[in-house]
């Protein structure tokens, strides 16, 4: 007796079975398959290759005979051998009272319409280029008639036609597959598996193989997961169909999987662009449809619920029907949104799964990203050296430096210290991730602008040490500044004393003239860069080339209101366009916001403020960049205005002349 699996006849039987053949359901009509199509092919072929191509079909190896008679044109001499107007054999009957979802054919197409014809049964023949999206939905209207989807000929057009391939990732995610008048040898089967392979992982599927050893079985089942069903006895087709109707009227049916695994197809399908390293996946992260995205997580929970029997009052964890590729990349989402719980939950369902290696370790890495995000340092630390343990490619610290704390987080750059192991001297990194690798030019610049800032000395800038980059990963060697951001000292809505405030902006104006004046421009002039020290500020993490261009919408969020309007239209940063970011970072301190597109006084928001300083900011935040002070100037008038005070100024305006 045939024996098939208890979950293939289950699925048959809810009509969640695709079935997919080969050119042996041609047997279903007394019409030959590949093998014997071929080698009656072959005698068309020129004499002097004729010989070899018989060798290859001796050694099983039918691929190459195929694509040298479609190479060469002669696949006529094979369709002479494999006519499709024979009728039906007894008991080919029986593929027609199976209830599939849909099928898909590689040979043969004509013998399966008649078969499901000679049983009433009006199916339509409809190719993958007759309509846009196929799909198997009910509610696309893919739950009508039974479908029959000729596939294409050959692995470059499957390859080729995406349409196509989200169909059969459907299925393959969704849905089980049932390959049935395939051999082992089959090069359709081959064509099958390649693609099989790109879509990755999904249900258990289901093969009707004769004449598989068991090696061959399991490398099917570790692959692609398919189950291969030794027809025993059963080898022709009719033969093993009656022993597949026998199986399904014997087996009991089970809960339909179907819509939660369709509801995580989606949501893998709606986060498939996100990167699955965190730093990697900010800037894409910070752009997906989250509220979109938790609609899909919501539709999955209720289709969980359903499926396994639960009321409300049972809470659902949907993340057990997603792949690792999409919990990392919707913890990824979450992180980039704010949300750093809801990130750790992600990834640590990765952990606690078992998923494969570089996952797990992909998931610590994450889970470091999501500790820094709350101030987490001592799990942010632990989590970066067990990544770094696990996946070399994951250690952000070159091999001489030790990593030791982690100093700041967000989406566009981590700050960490380090110990050099040689000297024990103490270290800060500033490491900048793109989304993707750059060029060898844009290397070269990085470097020759990281050669030129660790040649500048000054008290009120990071001194730079050197730097280094993988194309992806970008990372400045820097002394520590102790102290904290002004983006931390001000917290949300803060502001700052108006004398304080001036002394700060005046201290960040006189290195950003030393800066410029050593032909560097910083790009990226913010709270968050400014750390208050015990010395005074110091302006850090400069902004070298290829890491700060404002087309990045994690910057662009990061840096609104800090960023001279020239630049956000797609001008080149400039020393204009940095004083714009200081005289920024002075607004923001006196009133307690950043500058927005229309910018009141800084006094509308602190009554008393000295109205002299409205006017140096005017000047300083002028929409045009050549009606803007200098450094050097916009210094010169906050420090008049430190020294004179307006009481003063008022008294001197008084006397006499």
């Amino acid at each position: 007796m045939l024996k098939i699996p208890s979950e293939l006849a289950q699925a048959i039987q809810a009509g969640e079975c695709v079935l997919w053949t080969g050119a042996g359901i041609g047997a279903l009509a007394g019409l030959p398959g590949w093998h014997e199509g071929l080698t009656c092919a072959i005698e068309r072929c020129p004499a002097d290759a004729q010989p070899q191509l018989r060798d290859l079909l001796t050694q099983g190896r039918l691929r190459p005979v195929l694509a040298y008679l479609r190479r060469h044109g002669l696949e006529a001499g094979l369709e002479a051998h494999m006519r499709e107007d024979a009728p039906p054999i007894a008991g080919a009957e029986i593929l027609a009272k199976l209830p599939w979802r849909a099928c898909l054919a590689t040979a043969y197409v004509d013998v399966l319409r008649r078969i499901f014809e000679a049983e009433g049964q009006a199916v339509e023949v409809v190719t993958h280029r007759e309509i846009h999206r196929p799909t198997l939905r009910d509610e696309a209207g893919g739950g009508g008639r039974p479908m029959i989807l000729p596939t294409p000929p050959s692995g470059r057009s499957i390859r080729a036609d995406r349409a196509l391939f989200e169909l059969v990732e459907e299925v393959a995610r969704a849905r089980t597959f049932f390959f049935f008048g395939f051999d082992i040898d089959d090069p359709d089967l081959a064509e099958i598996l390649e693609l099989l392979g790109r879509i990755g992982r999904g249900r258990k599927h289901y093969a009707l193989l004769p004449y598989v050893t068991e090696a061959e079985a399991e490398e099917l089942l570790e692959s692609r997961g398919i189950v291969v069903i030794d027809p025993g006895a059963h080898r022709e087709p009719a033969a093993a169909l009656v022993a597949l109707q026998q199986a399904i009227w014997e087996t009991e049916g089970g809960p339909s999987r179907t819509r939660a695994d369709l509801a995580a197809l989606d949501l893998a399908r709606a986060l498939a662009e996100i990167p699955i390293r965190g730093d990697f996946a900010a800037d894409a992260a910070f752009t997906c449809d989250l509220v979109g995205v938790e609609r899909i997580l919501a539709e999955l929970a209720e289709a969980v619920e359903d499926e396994l029997g639960l009321d409300e009052e049972y809470a659902v964890d949907a993340f057990g029907r997603l792949d690792p590729s999409t919990l990392l990349r919707l913890g990824n989402v979450y992180l980039a949104h704010g949300r750093a719980a809801d990130a750790r939950r992600c990834y640590q369902a990765v952990r606690e799964r078992g998923s494969g290696r570089e996952y797990r370790s992909i998931a610590l890495f994450n889970l470091a990203l999501s500790a820094a995000a709350v101030g987490r340092e001592r799990a942010a630390v632990s989590a970066l050296r067990g990544a770094g343990a696990a996946d070399r490619a994951l250690a952000l610290m070159p091999g001489r430096l030790d990593l030791e704390a982690v100093r700041a987080w967000d989406l566009t750059r981590l700050v960490v210290g380090g110990r050099d192991r040689g000297t024990r001297e103490r270290v800060e990194l500033w490491l900048r991730a793109l989304a993707r690798p750059v060029g060898a030019s844009d290397q070269r610049r990085f470097n020759v602008e990281v050669q030129r800032a660790s040649a500048l000395r000054h008290h009120g800038l990071q001194r730079v040490r050197g730097g280094f980059s993988d194309g992806q990963l970008f990372g400045v060697i820097a002394e520590p500044i102790p102290g904290i951001t002004l983006a931390e000292a001000l917290g949300e809505g803060g502001r700052m004393e108006m004398f304080r405030a001036l002394r700060l902006s005046m201290a960040l104006l006189e290195a950003l003239s030393a800066l410029h004046g050593h032909g560097m421009i910083h790009r990226d002039i913010r709270p968050a860069q400014v750390v208050l020290g015990l010395d005074g500020p110091v302006l850090c993490g400069q902004g070298f080339t290829p890491l700060i261009n404002l087309r990045r919408p994690t910057l662009r969020h990061l840096a609104d209101g800090y960023v001279a309007p020239e630049v956000l239209a797609g001008q080149a940063p400039s020393t204009t366009s940095d004083l714009y970011s200081v005289a920024a970072i002075l607004y923001r301190c006196l009133s307690g916001r950043s500058p927005s597109a229309s910018i009141q006084p800084a006094s509308a928001f602190q009554p008393g403020l000295d109205p002299r300083v409205d006017e140096a900011l005017a000047l300083a935040l002028h929409p045009e960049p050549g009606q803007r002070l200098s450094p050097r100037r916009l210094r010169a008038e906050l420090a008049q205005i430190v020294s004179v005070p307006l009481l003063l100024v008022s008294r001197l305006g008084d006397r006499p002349a």
